[in-house]
């Protein structure tokens, strides 16, 4: 958690890793750092939000910076972008 990594000239920030069951699959929740940044949104929140899907007890709709996609995925984006 909080590997920092840019993708698509954005710059992204891992906040949790966790089963996700409606995908049966481990994914990596991250965020978009400039949008929570203008957004307000706060990290604590977002974690939350992803703890709680991976346990399914999430209530509301998904934070907008937030996102989620595949390990493998991540991985690669991280290993790209320490390339850089």
């Amino acid at each position: 958690m909080g590997t920092v990594f840019t993708e698509d000239k954005v710059d992204w920030k891992v906040v949790h890793v966790g089963w996700s069951g409606a995908d049966k699959a481990l994914v990596v929740w991250y965020y978009d750092t400039a949008l929570a940044g203008r957004t307000g949104v706060l990290e604590a929140g977002m974690k939350a939000f992803a703890r709680d899907v991976a346990d399914s007890r999430a209530k509301g709709t998904c934070p907008a910076p937030l996102e989620f996609s595949a390990v493998r995925e991540v991985r690669a984006w991280i290993r790209a972008s320490q390339e850089e």
